[in-house]
């Protein structure tokens, strides 16, 4: 999970398999292919699909709780590690949705 300096998140899984899935800032859906490039992870993006790769040095000493680095403005966002899956549920109000832990 990355929080940016306004305190919004993106949430994004791994897969073992090469793929990821995740939330965006606004709680939409993404999804793409990850793969390691030296000590980078580097992430594609197919939704919604984005033209680009993003390579990012993994920090070698993030333990959960978090580490600072920069996001793709240059400004600092925090990234966090954290255990388990987050999944979208619709709340009886249809205009909301939220992330549970699951």
């Amino acid at each position: 999970m990355t929080i940016d300096p306004d305190g919004r998140s993106r949430k994004i899984w791994l897969k073992p398999d090469g793929s990821w899935t995740g939330l965006s800032r606004r709680g939409l859906d993404l999804a793409g292919k990850w793969k390691m490039d030296g000590d980078k992870v580097c992430l594609s993006q197919s939704k919604p699909a984005l033209p680009v790769s993003l390579c990012e040095m993994f920090p070698a000493a993030l333990k959960v709780g978090g580490a600072a680095v920069p996001d793709p403005s240059g400004k600092s966002a925090k990234l966090k590690l954290l255990k388990g899956h987050v999944t979208k549920y619709s709340s009886p109000d249809a205009s909301t949705s939220r992330g549970r832990q699951g």
